[in-house]
């Protein structure tokens, strides 16, 4: 069975936070910088799911929601976009109980 990964991407104004996950994670991380379709600079982290990185990855996404009020959110290509804190909770939570990622 192959392993999944999860693609994590932020605004390249964002670079700190994107260094904080990666640096907490435990795996070693590349953090490429590329250009969106819609011109925007953007910075992506990908990084191999497993429990540990899965529970990293849900606290560092709580912060950002905090951080920021809304987030965006894209799990197999569907986008959820502008949900607040415990809303994104819930999506990861359906998400986890549907054996996609961190599962």
């Amino acid at each position: 069975m192959p392993k999944q990964a999860i693609a994590i991407q932020v605004p390249v104004g964002d670079r700190a936070d994107l260094d904080e996950l990666a640096g907490h994670v435990g795996q070693s991380a590349t953090i490429l910088e590329s250009q969106a379709f819609d011109g925007a600079t953007v910075l992506t982290l990908v990084l191999s799911l497993s429990a540990g990185v899965t529970a990293v990855l849900r606290a560092w996404i709580v912060a950002r929601a905090d951080a920021h009020k809304s987030t965006k959110l894209t799990i197999d290509g569907k986008q959820f976009v502008g949900y607040s804190k415990d809303e994104v909770l819930a999506i990861l939570d359906a998400t986890d109980d549907a054996g996609t990622p961190g599962n």
